[in-house]
C-alpha cells in the first residue's frame, strides 16, 4: 500500500552550521525549509535581486508576485475604503458636523505612546480645522485605564459635546454612559480587544469588534485615527468645507506620528503598518516635525532613524511621563510649536525615562484602597484576553488592552487574588513561549561580505519589528580577535575571518550572562556567531557592525556559506 505524500513523516531539518546548543543554549534552524528555499531561488531569479535579500524575503512569507508591493510598500495601494470599519460612516459625518458647527471636542486618549500619538494627530486635524480641542490624557496611578466618570464630567463642564476616545473606551460602559447622560455624543477610535457589551455611543470603530469584517485588525490606534481622518476629510470636501482659506491637511505629512505609535505599541509590521512606518521614517529624517526633531535630538540619535529606534529610545521617553502622573507630557511634545518649549519638555521627558524601569505589570495603590496599574506581555502570550477575563469574573473593576499591552483598576485587598489569578490564567502560555529556544538563521556569509552596501541591501526588506523580524545572519567558524567591555554591561568584539577580513559586533547587556560568558572564555578561537547588521554613525562617519545575538562552538565538520 503506498501511502500519499502528506502522510508521510517529515524529518526535521538539520540544525544550521550543526549548531543545536549555543552558548545561550538554543538551537539554530535555517529559517527557509526546502520548500522556502525553492521560492527564495525563483525570487532571486525572477526579480533579480541578491540571494541574500532573496532569502529574507521568502522567510517572510512574501510571495513571487508580491516582492515589489512589500520592497516598496505605498500607503496609495494598501489604504482600504475606511467605510469597510464598522461604524466609520457615522464616526466621520459627526465628526464633520462638529467641524462645520465649531463644537467643542473633547479627546481622551491613553497614557501609552500609541494614546499620546493618536491624541496628537486628531487635535492638529481638528485644530487645522479651525476647533480648539480639549485633550485629557488620564493619570495612570490615580485614574487608571480608559474613560473614567470624573474626567467625563470635568470635559462635559468644559463644554465638550463630542466625546473622542482614542486608544481606550471599547469596555468602558459606565462612563461613557455618563457621558451620554451628560448630553455628549461619544465616538470610540480603538483597538484593543472587545468584550461582549459594547459602550453606548454613537460610533465605535474597532476592527477587533466581532462584526467588523475589515481585517485591519493588526493596526495601532495611532493608524486608525489616520484612516478615519481620511474619510472625515473626504465628508468634509463633499460639504465643501474646504476652501483657499483653509485648505485641506495633508495627513501623509503626520506619518511621524502614526509611524511611532505603531512600532511604539508593538503592532505587526505587516500591510498597511509597513508603508506607514516606512513613509513615516522617511518623514522623522526629513527633520521638519519640531516635537519628533527634539525628542530625537534629546534621544542623542545621531543618524537617520529605524524602527528599533522608535520602539527603544524614542517611545520610552514619550512613555516616561505617564509612568509619574505627567500623562500629558507626550501629547504636549508633539503639538508644540515652539522650538525651545519642545525641547524643554524632551529634555523633562529624557530625565524622566532615566529613572524609572519598564516593568512586567505595575499597580500603584491609592491611599482609598483602589490600584491601577498596567503591564506589558511577551511573544505569545496574550495579557488582553486574561484582563478581560477577569473584569469579567469580577476580580477586577475594570480593565483592557490586547494583546500585548494592558490596563487595570481594581481593589487593594484584591491585589493578591488577582497576582494568583494571572499567574493560573498565564501559565500555559508562558510555558509554551519559553519552550520556543530556536534562533531563525537567514543565511551565513562571510566577514569580507558584511558591508554598508550589504547592510543597505538587507534593509530593503524593512522595516523590521513585530511581524516583519530583522534578517539574522550567521558567521561561520570566525576568530574572536577583540572582546572588551563598553558602556553599561556590553561587550565590543571583533571577528576574523579564514582571508583575513575583520568584523566589528556588540553584544549588547551581555556581561554576567550567557553570551558574554561565552565570548570572554573564546578569545582568541574560532566561533560561529549569529547576529544581526546595524549601521554604526560616530563622529560622521559610517561603519557596519554585527549585533551578537549568539555563538557557539564549531564542530570538526567543514562550515558551508550559504
Amino acid at each position: 500500500m503506498t501511502l500519499p505524500a502528506s502522510a508521510l513523516p517529515i524529518e526535521a531539518p538539520a540544525a544550521f552550521l550543526g549548531v543545536s546548543h549555543s552558548a545561550t543554549g538554543k538551537l539554530w534552524r535555517d529559517r527557509l525549509d526546502a520548500r522556502g528555499a525553492a521560492r527564495a531561488l525563483a525570487i532571486a531569479q525572477r526579480h533579480q535581486l541578491p540571494e541574500m535579500l532573496a532569502r529574507v524575503l521568502a522567510g517572510r512569507d512574501v510571495e513571487l508576485d508580491a516582492v515589489q508591493d512589500f520592497l516598496d510598500p505605498t500607503i496609495r495601494k494598501l489604504m482600504p475604503d475606511p467605510y469597510t470599519l464598522t461604524q466609520m460612516e457615522v464616526a466621520a459625518d459627526r465628526i464633520a458636523d462638529a467641524a462645520v458647527r465649531a463644537e467643542k471636542i473633547a479627546i481622551f486618549g491613553d497614557y501609552d505612546v500609541d494614546g499620546a500619538t493618536s491624541a496628537a494627530l486628531l487635535a492638529w486635524h481638528l485644530r487645522h480645522c479651525g476647533l480648539d480641542p480639549l485633550i485629557h490624557i488620564p493619570d495612570r496611578i490615580f485614574e487608571g485605564y480608559g474613560p473614567n466618570v470624573e474626567a467625563v464630567r470635568m470635559l462635559a463642564g468644559k463644554g465638550a459635546t463630542l466625546l473622542v476616545t482614542v486608544d481606550c473606551g471599547s469596555t468602558s460602559i459606565e462612563p461613557l454612559a455618563e457621558a451620554r447622560r451628560l448630553g455628549m455624543s461619544v465616538i470610540i477610535i480603538d483597538h484593543h480587544q472587545c468584550g461582549d457589551e459594547l459602550p453606548d455611543a454613537d460610533a465605535l470603530v474597532n476592527p477587533n469588534r466581532l462584526d467588523d469584517l475589515s481585517g485591519l485588525g493588526h493596526l495601532a490606534a495611532v493608524g486608525l485615527v489616520l484612516v478615519t481622518l481620511v474619510a472625515v476629510n473626504r465628508e468634509l470636501r463633499v460639504r465643501g468645507f474646504w476652501s483657499a482659506e483653509m485648505p485641506e491637511p495633508d495627513l501623509l505629512g503626520m506619518l511621524h506620528h502614526v509611524a511611532l505609535g505603531t512600532v511604539a505599541d508593538v503592532a505587526p509590521l505587516i500591510g498597511l503598518n509597513r508603508a506607514f512606518v516606512a513613509k513615516g521614517l522617511i518623514a522623522m529624517r526629513r527633520r521638519d516635525h519640531i516635537g519628533h526633531t527634539a525628542l530625537m535630538d534629546v534621544s542623542r540619535l545621531n543618524g537617520p532613524p529605524e524602527a528599533w529606534h522608535l520602539g527603544f529610545m524614542l517611545g520610552p521617553r514619550i512613555n516616561a511621563g505617564g509612568r509619574i502622573g505627567r500623562a500629558d507630557l507626550g501629547v504636549r511634545l508633539l503639538l508644540e510649536g515652539d522650538v525651545s518649549e519642545a525641547a524643554r519638555i524632551a529634555t523633562e521627558l529624557d530625565r524622566l525615562n532615566t529613572e524609572f524601569s519598564r516593568p512586567a505589570f505595575a499597580i500603584a495603590l491609592e491611599p482609598g484602597g483602589i490600584g491601577t496599574g498596567s503591564g506589558r506581555s511577551i511573544g505569545g502570550v496574550d495579557l488582553g484576553r486574561a484582563v478581560r477575563q477577569a473584569v469579567k469574573d469580577g476580580l477586577l473593576m475594570k480593565g483592557g488592552g490586547h494583546a500585548m499591552a494592558a490596563g487595570v483598576t481594581l481593589r487593594k485587598d484584591r491585589l493578591a487574588e488577582f497576582r494568583a489569578y494571572m499567574e493560573i490564567a498565564l501559565a500555559h502560555d508562558v510555558a509554551q513561549s519559553r519552550h520556543v529556544n530556536e534562533v531563525l538563521i537567514d543565511g551565513a556569509v562571510s566577514a569580507r561580505a558584511v558591508t554598508a552596501e550589504f547592510a543597505a541591501t538587507l534593509n530593503r526588506a524593512g522595516p523590521f519589528g513585530s511581524g516583519n523580524p530583522e534578517p539574522v545572519i550567521a558567521l561561520p567558524s570566525h576568530q574572536l580577535v577583540y572582546a572588551d567591555e563598553v558602556g553599561q554591561a556590553h561587550l565590543r568584539v571583533r571577528f576574523k575571518s579564514g582571508d583575513g577580513a575583520i568584523v566589528n559586533g556588540i553584544a549588547f547587556r551581555s556581561i554576567g550572562q550567557k553570551l558574554g560568558n561565552a565570548l570572554g572564555a573564546h578569545r582568541g578561537q574560532l566561533l560561529h556567531v549569529a547576529g544581526s547588521l546595524a549601521v554604526d554613525r560616530w563622529q560622521g562617519t559610517e561603519r557596519v557592525q554585527l549585533r551578537v545575538l549568539d555563538v557557539a562552538a564549531p564542530d570538526q565538520g567543514p562550515a558551508v556559506i550559504r
